[in-house]
């Protein structure tokens, strides 16, 4: 089995926070922002190719309730677009991490403009799921074992 990494992806109407696993599946590291809107999709795929990623973990919001996030819908849509290409998604809650990252970054409200603190919500929810996921550091293990149904 070939080596493959994971990203994270903080999901956002206006940018598009990614990070990486190191080739152990161990660490995260934020990697870029991304604009939503025109060309992220073939950017993006650009991306998954370069850094030989295997597993993408899209980030969903939860409400305290237990409900989903008022972005949920979008987010599914673009995990469903991701999955038709042949990439194996999985999901984890992203609920505090922006407000983590905005601790790393504040108070310099320019981090907010630039992207910083998305790549970095984008690493938190990422270092999650890989502490989480039991033999997802076994270097013969499949992407598609982690995959996950992508709700209605």
């Amino acid at each position: 089995m070939s080596a493959w990494r994971v990203m994270g992806i903080d999901y956002g109407l206006v940018r598009i926070g990614l990070a990486l696993s190191d080739e152990q599946r161990t660490v995260a590291t934020p990697l870029r922002t991304l604009s939503a809107g025109q060309g992220l999709m073939p950017r993006l795929f650009a991306l998954l190719g370069e850094y030989s990623v295997g597993l993408v973990v899209v980030g969903r919001p939860w409400r305290s309730n237990g409900s989903p996030g008022t972005i949920d819908s979008r987010i599914l849509h673009f995990s469903r677009v991701l999955q038709t290409r042949g990439i194996h998604v999985a999901f984890q809650d992203e609920s505090g991490t922006s407000q983590a990252a905005d601790l790393l970054t504040a108070p310099n409200q320019r981090h907010k403009r630039d992207g910083k603190r998305d790549r970095i919500a984008a690493a938190f929810l990422l270092q999650e799921f890989l502490d989480e996921r039991e033999g997802l550091q076994d270097l013969d293990a499949n992407a598609s074992d982690f995959a996950e149904e992508i709700p209605a």
